[in-house]
């Protein structure tokens, strides 16, 4: 008999190991479930601290604005506000702490980053095209990279689809028959669709890129005049408003006065003519704000009315 009692309790102990490693295995199982759960919601806690940083980056930046009031003259390096004295775009913009995470506000220009805001008078504005003006644009998608047959669809295809009303988004080019991702990503950035009742096209001369000023100038051109004549004005009027150090986006950035520059006959024949689309202050500003908690990176692209502060557009950028 007591044989028997011991040959049961040696099957109890086994038992009771077998549950010990049984347990010890669900518990070892469900404390990485528990471990991974909480590095998921870790995650998502950083992408929502991430997003309220980006936006106290959009706050941060439209104050700026307010402070600097109206009938600012904007310039690369002080575009929708005024810099105050023993400060620079970098100080303002670029790595400011909030808390445990920073933001920055920041934007690419003809493939350079600069800190700061983006007019959108800088661009071409698709909304305030007419036929006069198919020539600026035809000239601006070739100067931004599409060959000739690429340049008459986009350019055709644009003008048919403003026959049905005014685009809301920029994105709704890639809608247009014939218009790849590819062609979009190559003028997207020379491109804006404010303001949207827009019936005169204005340029702001002081902060357009290398190629907005330089398809005004050859959208311009007759028989007497070269596409020489109009790069020529161009590398002119870039290098009045660089300022002596001749660089761009640096404190002695002044705003074009085409009397001040040294323009010849044919240069100043095509200064005349697109002088009437000249802006020196925008209404439209976009702010591209990141926002940068531990992993997590969100960025926000927002685009205000400068007059009254309110933002007209915003999104989201995929990470």
């Amino acid at each position: 008999m007591g044989e028997l009692d011991l040959n049961n309790r040696g099957g109890v102990l086994i038992f009771v190991l077998w549950v010990i490693m049984f347990l010890t295995i669900m518990a070892l199982s469900l404390g990485q479930r528990v471990r991974v759960g909480l590095a998921f919601v870790d995650g998502h806690s950083g992408e929502v601290k991430a997003k309220a940083l980006a936006w106290a980056g959009v706050a941060g930046a439209v104050e700026r604005v307010r402070d600097s009031g109206p009938g600012q003259r904007d310039t690369l390096y002080a575009c929708g506000l005024r810099v105050p004295e023993g400060q620079t775009p970098q100080t303002l913009f670029r790595h400011v702490g909030l808390g445990e995470g920073t933001f920055d506000v920041a934007y690419t220009q003809d493939g350079k980053i600069s800190d700061g805001i983006q007019d959108e008078e800088r661009k071409i504005n698709l909304n305030a095209l007419n036929a006069q003006e198919e020539k600026v644009l035809y000239s601006l998608v070739q100067l931004s990279g599409l060959n000739a047959d690429q340049a008459d669809v986009f350019s055709d295809g644009i003008f048919h689809r403003l026959t049905s009303g005014r685009l809301e988004s920029l994105e709704e080019i890639l809608l247009i028959p014939g218009v790849s991702k590819d062609m979009y990503e190559k003028v997207k950035d020379v491109l804006s669709v404010y303001p949207k009742a827009a019936f005169v096209l204005k340029v702001n001369l002081n902060t357009a890129s290398r190629r907005v000023i330089g398809a005004l100038a050859r959208a311009q051109l007759e028989e007497h005049l070269s596409v020489e004549d109009a790069d020529h004005l161009t590398d002119k009027m870039l290098a009045f408003r660089a300022g002596d150090d001749g660089q761009e986006g640096t404190p002695d950035d002044k705003p074009i006065e085409f009397s001040k520059i040294d323009f010849n006959v044919t240069e100043k024949i095509l200064a005349e003519k697109i002088a009437r689309y000249r802006s020196e202050s925008s209404n439209y500003l976009r702010i591209r704000s990141r926002g940068i908690y531990k992993k997590s990176t969100q960025t926000l692209n927002v685009v205000i009315y400068r007059p009254h502060l309110s933002i007209v557009a915003w999104r989201l950028e995929n990470p």
